[in-house]
């Protein structure tokens, strides 16, 4: 009984650990390797944007327009959720009441 549990034990941690691992870099991987200009990508640091321009080790992004900055490949983590962020309401009228409605 205690073999068995001896061969158990390397392989759900292989399972569980090793392999998903393995699976999460190769994603990274394949991610980084497929980046190309015009993508919307998420950094680490929470930063949005555009590719402009790949490069061996780093990318440049565009955040807002004309302006771009220079980040570490490495800190490409992937592509953004549900796409781009929302249009900002537009401003409100100074010269409306909402009261008076």
């Amino acid at each position: 009984m205690s073999i068995v549990i001896l061969l158990l034990v390397p392989v759900a941690f292989w399972l569980l650990l090793v392999r998903p691992q393995r699976q999460r870099v190769a994603a990274q991987r394949a991610l980084l390797s497929g980046l190309q200009a015009g993508e919307e990508v998420l950094t680490s640091g929470g930063l949005i944007g555009r590719i402009v321009e790949v490069r061996e080790s780093e990318v440049s992004l565009e955040v807002a327009p004309g302006t771009v900055v220079r980040v570490a490949l490495a800190a490409i983590i992937g592509r953004p959720q549900g796409g781009s962020a929302p249009e900002p309401p537009p401003p409100a009228d100074p010269f409306h009441n909402e009261d008076a409605d």
